[in-house]
């Protein structure tokens, strides 16, 4: 059974996209459950290859139950949504689950919304839970043919190895711990972490 925890609200923000109405971009909650898997339905062939390095449906299965196991600090889901209408609509999805003190990360962006530079600050945010969360590492793998991706891992300041399978390559960066959190200016971190300190 998965712990519940203080839904981290300090990390809900609005993220403006040129002359576009904002993103709201926010902690995933479990019942984002059907938003996000309407989301992924939606992806085109290329970019659900990418985030899966497979094709079909259990991948997104699998993901959707990571989802019902969110704890905000080892089990991480951001969501960026816009609003259509009355309802929101899931444009890009970003998470980490963590294990001996390594996040291991992985995120997907709707086709209309690439190279908008989304993809970019979600990654940051979501480096920043990581480090908020006391992790020492943040790393994930990236299909080797998925140049957009490494190009950002690279700018974001992560190593960009060899992977066992040929057809990946390993993007790995260490964090600085809470402290990056508090130096990159998240409100109300420090009341946060202190209310999960004993995770």
């Amino acid at each position: 059974m998965i712990e519940a925890r203080p839904y981290p609200a300090h990390l809900i923000e609005t993220w403006v996209v040129g002359s576009d109405a904002g993103v709201f971009i926010r902690p995933a909650l479990r019942e984002d459950h059907d938003l996000v898997a309407r989301f992924l339905s939606s992806l085109g062939k290329d970019s659900h290859y990418q985030r899966h390095f497979q094709h079909g449906a259990a991948p997104d299965l699998d993901l959707l139950q990571r989802l019902d196991a969110v704890d905000y600090r080892r089990r991480m889901a951001l969501v960026a949504v816009t609003v259509a209408g009355s309802r929101e609509v899931v444009v890009a999805h970003a998470e980490y689950v963590a294990e001996d003190g390594r996040a291991e990360l992985a995120m997907v962006v709707a086709d209309g919304w690439q190279r908008r530079g989304l993809g970019s600050h979600l990654l940051r945010r979501l480096m920043h839970c990581a480090a908020l969360a006391g992790l020492r590492e943040i790393h994930g793998q990236v299909l080797a043919s998925n140049e957009p991706m490494i190009r950002l891992a690279r700018r974001s300041g992560f190593q960009v190895l060899r992977g066992d399978d040929a057809r990946l390559v390993v993007i790995r960066r260490a964090l600085n711990g809470p402290d990056a959190a508090v130096e990159a200016g998240i409100p109300g971190f420090a009341a946060w972490s202190q209310s999960t300190a004993t995770a």
